[in-house]
């Protein structure tokens, strides 16, 4: 195993000041929680407004409702004490009106080694509406490039606990040709529509089915490093896997169990002793690490090997779920592109 390396005292986070948010888009698929519908107002023959098929966004009290929160409480195995807190959240979180404001979605800054993260759910809300991520699922559209080339997504089947696997294979990413070709903001905007489909994608109906209706709490990512080179060094490569990381961490937090680093190269490590301070201090705890040669072992205490792809075990039949890139192959971007 390539032993984690050493890490001084990561810098303090930023203090976030309390801000009132008062909307917020409900995004129209399922997500790992309870994700509901929101009416869609469209234009009847008239030019009046008529309003869709689709069921009205539920109220903060209809989301907080005690079934739900029983719910929760049952899916995270959370104790007295920290379901009275939970409730207690509530009223902290009173003049938010945004679907995350919902137990399932809190829950996870709650859950975290430094307890409830009141900031750092305000912080997310607040960019989720400037960077209008709540519309992301239903107006972007992919790049053919960046389906191709960026090779990031949920796999079919599970771990050994029964939880969801994403992979994403950063070694084998053309970082210099994507920057070449996209503008960092488009790259980040497609690195987040891909967290978006993590957590609210179609494949979450399909595991509910799969496992007596219960939603996914938590993911395990399966992060590969084959194909790690110099060239991932330079710093306009280190900024964009910055911003992404930060993304990651600080806006999806408690989505990760673990995060399982594997074929990690020579190389990785002069990489690391800048990339580590990229992370939150939680994120590094629940990190393994492998190197080239003993990676499948390390992969074989988590996942059953044939789970996932022959690009990563030459026996693996892993396929990605639905509605996600279906390339796992990443390489270098043509020239002309």
């Amino acid at each position: 195993m390539v032993p984690l390396p050493k890490q001084s005292e990561l810098a303090a986070e930023e203090n976030n000041n309390d801000i009132d948010i008062t909307n917020g888009a409900d995004p129209e698929m399922d997500h790992l929680g309870d994700g509901k519908q929101k009416d869609t107002v469209v234009k009847d023959d008239n030019d009046n407004d008529a309003v869709a098929t689709a069921s009205p966004s539920p109220s903060i009290e209809e989301r907080w409702a005690v079934e739900n929160i029983d719910v929760v409480c049952q899916l995270w195995s959370l104790s007295e004490d920290k379901r009275n807190e939970l409730i207690e959240i509530k009223d902290k979180l009173a003049d938010i009106e945004h679907f995350k404001n919902d137990p399932f979605e809190v829950v996870r800054f709650l859950t975290g080694p430094n307890g409830f993260e009141e900031s750092a759910f305000r912080d997310m809300i607040e960019w989720r509406l400037e960077k209008n991520v709540d519309s992301l699922m239903q107006e972007y559209e992919v790049p053919p490039l960046l389906e191709k080339y960026v090779p990031s997504a949920v796999l079919k089947g599970c771990d050994k606990d029964g939880d969801p696997i994403y992979l994403e294979r950063a070694g084998v990413m053309d970082g210099v040709g994507l920057l070449n070709a996209f503008d960092q903001d488009v790259l980040i905007r497609h690195i987040t529509w891909l967290r978006e489909k993590a957590v609210y994608g179609d494949w979450i109906e399909d595991y509910k089915k799969e496992h007596d209706g219960k939603p996914p709490k938590q993911v395990t990512i399966v992060y590969d490093l084959e194909g790690l080179s110099y060239s991932h060094m330079k710093p306009e490569i280190l900024s964009l896997f910055q911003e992404i990381i930060q993304i990651t961490t600080s806006k999806y937090i408690g989505l990760a169990k673990r995060m399982i680093i594997i074929r990690a190269p020579t190389v990785f490590h002069m990489i690391w002793r800048v990339a580590q301070y990229f992370f939150r201090e939680s994120a590094l705890e629940r990190m393994v690490f492998s190197g080239p040669y003993d990676y499948r072992e390390i992969l074989e205490q988590y996942i059953d090997l044939e789970v996932l792809p022959s690009c990563i075990v030459e026996e693996g039949k892993g396929e990605i779920v639905q509605g996600m890139p279906s390339s796992m192959e990443g390489g270098t971007l043509p020239l002309d592109s």
